[in-house]
């Protein structure tokens, strides 16, 4: 009756100990496709005032708007390069539009005509001849393998 019982707990032992190896494995499987860092370096700041706001994009729908990003970020304007930074990205294919908002009411301001009025630039350094570029233009992939490393130029 005892060496039932002592079979019974190692037995749950053993359950409990793979059931945890098995939990950490999978753990460990989403963490490394959700560690991954796009690094951009934003160069042609036209000058120190507001901010520049960077949008990632993960498809088409939404892109450009700043509003409908996967992920944002603002830094402080200034007239050297600019890097920044998204962690725990997934691997996949993105795209990054980027302003300078002079003014900081968070918007591409544009003239009567929709031209922007402040520097914008996207992945790819690609840009549209008669409105912004479509995503499938300027997206990039990101992977585990890769240095996700971009320069973008504010035009």
């Amino acid at each position: 009756m005892k060496a039932i019982k002592k079979l019974k707990m190692y037995s749950k032992t053993i359950l409990l100990g793979l059931g945890l190896l098995l939990l950490m494995s999978f753990s460990a499987n989403d963490h490394s496709i959700d560690s991954n860092t796009i690094k951009i370096t934003i160069t042609g700041v036209k000058n120190s005032k507001g901010q520049v706001m960077i949008g990632l994009y993960k498809s088409a729908h939404g892109f450009p708007d700043f509003d409908r990003a996967y992920k944002t970020g603002a830094v402080k304007s200034n007239l050297s390069d600019i890097t920044f930074s998204f962690e725990g990205v997934k691997n996949g294919s993105y795209a990054i539009a980027v302003f300078q908002d002079e003014n900081e009411n968070d918007q591409l301001d544009k003239n009567v005509f929709g031209i922007p009025k402040e520097k914008y630039g996207f992945s790819n350094n690609k840009f549209g001849k008669t409105g912004p570029p479509k995503f499938n233009e300027v997206k990039f992939n990101v992977t585990s393998d890769s240095k996700n490393e971009l320069v973008i130029h504010l035009k």
